[in-house]
């Protein structure tokens, strides 16, 4: 007899539990059904519950058809979505510090073709890619490695002799990038005045957009072109163009200090 008592006890306490998160939402009853619910469930849940109920009303979002356990889910729903954007904005935030941090200049200019494995017959498939790539260059040498990151694997082909002349020396330019979303790119000693003004965004944590020109600031349309990050740190900006195409150009910046 005493363990049927108990048996049924514990059937009404738990058929009244259901019978809370199965209640609609319902505003004239929301402030005590909310009570209720306060005793079911964890601080934390019922705190972001609470908050998602009172942000939908204000906003005039309809609630009446959900009943209390969708609201919780739907709630824990936006309260990680929230988290998520919180996160994107700092490390956006952080990543404009790093970008705006000093001026960069190139460091290394390489090309990349995806491989699908490591193999020999692999490899050598890709440096024919890359050479045919190539036909019509004079001068350029290529320090062949192999690159893996969260991108994938690559054959990465360095471009070096005459080429690297290009973008060392007197020929080369350095960007500085400002938090307002413009950047100058220049050199040191410019007697042309080839100093060009562009604007800059980012797009998403690992996509930046900037504008790019042919001549001095001002006398042709910008156009733009996106950059997938793969990293920004104080030292290194290292970045590939043309990330959809089957060559993908790598560009490896540093901050380099000369008058």
């Amino acid at each position: 007899m005493k363990v049927l008592i108990f048996i049924l006890i514990i059937t009404i306490l738990s058929s009244c539990e259901k019978n809370h998160f199965e209640k609609k939402y319902d505003k004239s009853s929301n402030e005590e059904n909310l009570k209720e619910l306060s005793k079911l469930i964890i601080e934390t849940d019922f705190k972001i519950l609470k908050s998602y109920i009172t942000e939908c009303e204000k906003k005039g979002i309809y609630l009446d058809d959900n009943t209390y356990q969708e609201l919780i889910l739907e709630a824990k729903k936006n309260h990680i979505q929230k988290l998520e954007i919180k996160k994107e904005k700092e490390k956006l935030i952080e990543q404009t510090k790093l970008l705006c941090s000093k001026e960069w200049t190139e460091k290394e200019v390489a090309l990349l073709i995806r491989i699908s494995d490591k193999t020999e017959e692999s490899i050598e498939k890709a440096k024919e890619k890359l050479n045919f790539g190539l036909i019509g260059i004079k001068g350029v040498e290529i320090e062949y490695s192999i690159e893996t990151n969260i991108y994938g694997t690559f054959l990465k082909g360095i471009l070096g002799g005459s080429f690297k002349n290009t973008y060392t020396g007197k020929n080369r330019r350095f960007e500085k990038y400002y938090p307002n979303g413009t950047f100058s790119s220049y050199l040191k000693k410019d007697s042309l005045n080839t100093t060009y003004i562009g604007d800059w965004k980012f797009t998403q944590i690992n996509k930046l957009s900037k504008s790019i020109g042919s001549g001095t600031s001002g006398m042709y349309k910008k156009r733009y072109i996106s950059s997938t990050i793969v990293l920004l740190n104080k030292k290194t900006f290292l970045f590939y163009e043309d990330f959809n195409q089957p060559i993908i150009t790598s560009i490896e910046m540093e901050h380099k200090n000369t008058n």
